[in-house]
């Protein structure tokens, strides 16, 4: 894509310099290092050079520790300013440890991060309709931007055996980036095995995300065709822009295309209602909910956002840029149907989450018998 090509090029580096700016600043003037043969100044600015330009990707965990401790930083010298405009400058001095108590919050910050993002939790949402489903119920197991990079260990996979095991679900939909450009074929393979393994009464149904099958930072190490024949052989249902049937025509489920591509709309999808069967629409972008839901669809299903993942970013992509709709959660669009964005079940780039929870969501359907 042209806008991702621009991106790696001219982005990282204006951030770098930002970077550097409000660090050599505030290391120039707030923090000095004991026994060195160099000034303050000098200090400061090597300091600030290595935070800023020496992690080689922008998607490395040292670039998103020096843009923290950056925007730290930034927030210090606001809140500074203002107790100098207060006359409270050095009773702020005194309790922030003279701007030493920013790397440490900061270093908390991402610790913590890392931990959570560790954790996956599972999300239960109960769901009501009138239409007629297989025994009254229908459970629907939601898997979203697993993004399995270098940093998940056996252990996390282990969890979705245990998981799917316990709850038992009729049904999972994988609602996109389920892969992307950090992830290994050995774990391709094994995410692909898994869902083998993984047998639903009523299937497995996949849509693809802005990160499978495209490349935004590097090349992945699979292709379209890898994921098109690994999902085919696993009993893995791709849907683009499709409708397929299941539990003898009881239950429609519709998969639109990424965001990113030509797609077709809401009403073109799904063309019109069908009375009495349960329409579940997946896609990967919490966008256009209104649209789909008049067009019919009774349960939305999505993902994309990571419930935010890095604070603020998060909030700034759903606030400021308003590339969706929803950050995570279940709502109603319209009466009695319903939208569901899971936060991700996984993290991309960093293995740090300071926002939001990885999770499996899992939504119980309650219908007519």
């Amino acid at each position: 894509m042209n806008y991702s090509k621009t991106a790696v090029k001219t982005l990282p580096f204006l951030g770098r310099c930002l970077i550097f700016t409000v660090l050599c600043w505030n290391f120039v003037h707030r923090i000095s290092v004991p026994c060195s043969p160099l000034t303050d100044a000098e200090n400061g600015i090597l300091t600030a050079l290595v935070l800023a330009f020496f992690p080689g990707r922008v998607t490395s965990f040292s670039f998103l520790a020096s843009a923290e401790l950056a925007l730290l930083f930034l927030i210090y010298d606001l809140f500074y300013g203002l107790a100098r405009v207060t006359g409270l400058q050095n009773f702020f001095l005194n309790v922030t440890l003279d701007g030493r108590i920013v790397p440490i919050v900061c270093a908390l910050h991402l610790l913590y991060g890392v931990i959570s993002a560790k954790r996956i939790a599972v999300t239960l949402y109960k769901i009501s309709t009138d239409h007629v489903l297989p025994c009254g119920r229908l459970r629907i197991l939601q898997i979203s931007d697993l993004h399995p990079g270098r940093f998940q260990t056996p252990l996390r996979i282990k969890r979705f055996y245990a998981i799917v095991e316990k709850y038992r679900p009729d049904m999972i939909v994988l609602t996109g980036d389920i892969f992307d450009e950090f992830t290994r074929m050995s774990k391709f393979r094994e995410y692909c095995r898994f869902f083998a393994e993984t047998k639903p009464v009523y299937g497995t149904w996949y849509v693809f995300g802005n990160h499978d099958a495209q490349w935004h930072w590097r090349r992945p190490a699979h292709t379209r065709e890898d994921i098109l024949r690994s999902f085919a052989e696993a009993g893995v249902r791709i849907l683009e822009d499709e409708c397929a049937f299941a539990a003898d025509g009881r239950i429609r489920i519709a998969g639109r295309r990424d965001a990113m591509e030509e797609r077709m709309t809401p009403e073109q999808l799904l063309k019109e209602e069908i009375p009495g069967v349960l329409t579940v629409l997946l896609c990967h972008e919490p966008v256009e909910l209104t649209a789909c839901a008049e067009a019919g669809a009774d349960v939305i299903f999505a993902g994309h956002t990571h419930g935010g993942q890095i604070f603020p970013l998060g909030r700034l992509m759903k606030y400021a840029a308003k590339a969706h709709e929803m950050n995570g959660g279940m709502r109603g669009i319209l009466p009695g149907r319903y939208a569901v964005v899971s936060r991700g079940t996984g993290t991309w780039g960093y293995p740090v989450r300071t926002e939001g929870k990885s999770e499996i969501v899992i939504a119980d359907i309650e219908g007519e018998p």
